[in-house]
């Protein structure tokens, strides 16, 4: 990975600068005190991760690295990778937007730099590292050290032995544990997990409590015989409750009944009382022979009555027709002489003759009327005895229906006082049932009493076995987490992977301390770092001298960027060094250029002289007042 172009505006002590690179691996970077070095550097960190020197890890307040007066700050870096070259540009604002990354891909316009995004922000700790000579020692406590280091010496991933990741599936729950994470924090959370489960697991152990034999109580006698005994009691019990419940039933369905009957009996009854009503009302209605033989004689005359009834109404008809004559011709006599419409001479004497003949008529009709109407009445009640007749056949009929009806509800009357009669009752004196079902359960409490102790005893020695079988099973978990537990510890897998992989982290460290005599012993569990002197005297890197911290701090610079992939470093202070150990520096630093280990190193000196290399992949810039330039 090579930075190709960097251009910078408004950071700190530069205004706007350019600084191209492309194919150069050593970039040397020279001014007086104070002239915008820094400032470089620090724009180098900012491009890759959130923060630089004078920052926390979030690079919070970042403002104050942006050049005074000015809005923002705008840093792009051209980097070319293995396949593609991408452009980021980091945008630091002033206002409430604040920090704004953005990335193109410049080689192919359809390539999203997602992967390379990913791969910065993966390795955040690390390229800050690689990017800021003082992070390491400084910046980073001892618990982010170890966690920057551990994710750089130990693999991405380890296989875990099979059976390993089975116990700890069964003692832990399945999924408790993400095997395929990164070794070091799956270790650590599988030890404390495991080691909490563990210190239940022997507490259980040692808590865990066998319970005494219960001796059987003594001429008990069988077991077997008892259990079969009380078994043949419960079924003469269970048998004996059905029978009554039986016994119950049928009652109950008697009574239901009985009671049905009742009632069915009370409304025969009623039945038979209206029915016996209806029939006295009818029979009165009915005719003795004689009034019978009367009343059919007297209705035989019924043809003379209607004639006698005929001739009447005519009669009748024919008085009212000369009583109106009578009216008319008196009306024509009050007329006078003459007709007043059509002026004919009247003769009363013929009208009043007339008159009186019509008069005459009618009288001897009112005497014929009379005659008839009496000969009517002398023929008797017709009508009546018309009326009794019907009634009499009516009646007669209704006679025959009802006595119909009266011997049906009668023989359903007494078919059902039979059935009523047939109906069972509840035994006198006391249930047949109740002292034997009584004495039964008499006898089961007694050899419930004989068989519990005896059970119990039986129980209690299956119980035992039981919690024996449980306990081994305990000790067996017990012993499978105290072995899960030693695996887990740092003197287990923890010690055998870092064994594998530490060397070659050293031995990069080792790389760049060999050029001034130094060697260094590093561990992570228990975490130090012990660097050894041209002395031979070993001494942690906190008791290092000034000189001596900025050499090992470059060379974790080379270590960590190659072991996370990024392989660019940016050394500052490199002026501290007297000039032949600083030539040392750059020989050290060039062999791991050669040796594809590191791809692009910057050094920062502070240098009022304007000579450059001319040795192909190196490129040295200027920097005087904010002004960068090449040399």
């Amino acid at each position: 990975m090579h930075l190709d172009n960097l251009r910078i505006q408004n950071i700190r002590n530069i205004s706007d600068a350019t600084l191209g690179m492309k194919g150069a691996k050593l970039v040397v970077i020279k001014g007086k005190n104070h002239e915008g070095k820094t400032s470089v550097a620090q724009s180098i960190s900012l491009l890759f991760c959130p923060s630089t020197d004078g920052l926390d890890p979030l690079g919070r307040g970042f403002a104050i690295k942006i050049k005074r007066d000015q809005p923002k700050g705008i840093i792009t870096g051209d980097i070319t990778g293995t396949t593609h070259t991408v452009r980021r540009t980091v945008t630091l604002n002033r206002t409430q937007t604040g920090r704004d990354p953005k990335m193109v891909c410049l080689d192919d316009e359809d390539w999203i730099p997602l992967p390379f995004g990913k791969f910065l922000q993966d390795n955040q700790m690390a390229i800050m590292v690689a990017l800021n000579t003082d992070h390491f020692l400084f910046e980073l406590n001892e618990a982010d050290q170890k966690a920057l280091l551990s994710a750089q010496v130990l693999p991405a991933t380890h296989t875990f032995p099979p059976d390993k990741i089975t116990l700890v599936n069964r003692y832990l729950g399945e999924g408790a544990i993400d095997f395929s994470g990164d070794p070091l924090r799956v270790i650590e959370k599988a030890y404390k997990k495991l080691f909490d489960e563990r210190t239940i697991a022997n507490r259980q152990v040692r808590d865990y409590v066998i319970p005494d034999p219960v001796e059987k109580p003594a001429n008990a006698g069988s077991l077997a015989d008892l259990e079969k005994s009380l078994r043949e009691v419960r079924a003469q019990e269970m048998q004996l409750e059905a029978d009554q419940q039986k016994q119950t039933r049928r009652l109950s369905e008697a009574n239901a009944k009985r009671a049905r009957l009742d009632e069915r009996i009370k409304t025969v009854r009623d039945d038979l009382r209206g029915l016996d009503e209806k029939l006295n009302a009818a029979v009165a209605y009915i005719l003795s022979d004689a009034k019978h033989k009367e009343m059919t004689a007297l209705s035989a005359k019924s043809k003379t009555l209607a004639t006698l009834t005929e001739k009447h109404r005519n009669l009748t008809a024919d008085i009212e027709a000369k009583g109106k004559a009578i009216a008319r011709l008196n009306d024509v006599l009050e007329l006078g002489k003459a007709c007043p419409t059509c002026g004919q001479a009247i003769d009363e004497t013929a009208i009043v003759g007339i008159i009186n003949q019509e008069f005459e008529d009618k009288t001897k009709m009112k005497r014929d009327d009379d005659a008839v109407w009496q000969e009517m009445k002398s023929l008797g009640d017709i009508d009546g005895a018309t009326t009794a007749l019907f009634k009499h056949d009516q009646a007669l009929q209704e006679k025959a229906r009802l006595e119909g009806m009266i011997a049906e509800k009668n023989r359903l009357l007494t078919s059902t006082r039979e059935e009523l009669g047939k109906l069972p009752t509840a035994p006198k004196g006391d249930d047949e049932y109740g002292p034997a079902i009584t004495e039964a359960r008499r006898k089961i409490d007694e050899l419930q009493l004989q068989i519990r102790p005896m059970i119990a005893a039986e129980e209690r020695v299956k119980e035992i076995a039981e919690k024996k079988k449980a306990l081994e099973k305990l000790q067996t978990k017990a012993k499978d987490l105290d072995d899960l537990v030693k695996y887990f510890d740092k003197d287990g897998i923890k010690a055998t992977l870092i064994a594998e992989h530490i060397g070659a982290f050293t031995k990069q460290l080792n790389i760049v301390l060999a050029e001034w005599g130094y060697s260094c012993a590093f561990n992570i569990d228990p975490y130090e770092f012990i660097v050894t002197d041209t002395m031979g005297i070993a001494s942690p890197v906190k008791e290092l001298s000034g000189s001596e911290r900025l050499m090992f701090t470059m060379a974790m610079q080379c270590a960590v960027s190659a072991a996370c992939g990024f392989k660019i470093i940016v050394c500052d202070r490199i002026d501290t060094f007297l000039p032949a150990e600083r030539a040392n520096v750059g020989n050290c630093l060039w062999k791991m250029l050669d040796q594809k280990i590191l791809d692009q190193v910057f050094l920062l000196i502070s240098d009022e002289s304007t000579n450059a290399s001319t040795m192909a992949g190196t490129m040295y810039f200027g920097v005087e007042k904010g002004n960068v330039k090449q040399l």
